[in-house]
């Protein structure tokens, strides 16, 4: 059932936003940081990628302009794309060992099992400004 209603034109387009993540994606930008979105198509929902960029069009490029676009990563081996850290809801991000990035878990029901090393439990959470600059004084 629920691979039938992933798998349906327009799933993707008729998202809501998740609370605080346009507000996030802001003070991700004043704290000096450069988010992108990094997001995997969907192989059985044939509108998934065209889908997400006009989500992304509906509810992030009127506040950040069109580069949130131009600088989206769409791909499912996102392992492949350099960042210091890549905040998303799945537990487990196939490629994560070879990534240069660390996984930041956004905090879910599904994903409560995560071993991730960072969690946070919604865009407000202070914790994500913590767990960044752990990350970043490690790397250096």
């Amino acid at each position: 059932i629920i691979e039938d209603i992933i798998s349906r034109p327009g799933f993707f387009r008729r998202h809501e936003v998740i609370e605080g993540a346009v507000e996030g994606w802001a003070e991700l930008i004043e704290h000096g940081y450069q988010p992108r979105i990094c997001t995997a198509p969907l192989r059985k929902n044939k509108t998934s990628i065209p889908d997400k960029i006009d989500w992304l069009e509906e509810h992030f490029v009127p506040v950040f302009g069109p580069s949130v676009i131009d600088s989206a990563i769409v791909d499912k081996q996102k392992y492949l794309h350099a960042g210091l850290a890549l905040i998303d809801d799945r537990p487990v991000i196939d490629g994560s060992e070879k990534a240069v990035w660390e996984h930041i878990v956004i905090d879910q029901p599904y994903n409560r099992d995560s071993r991730a090393q960072y969690r946070i439990l919604d865009w407000y959470d202070r914790g994500l400004f913590v767990a960044l600059g752990s990350i970043a004084n490690r790397t250096i």
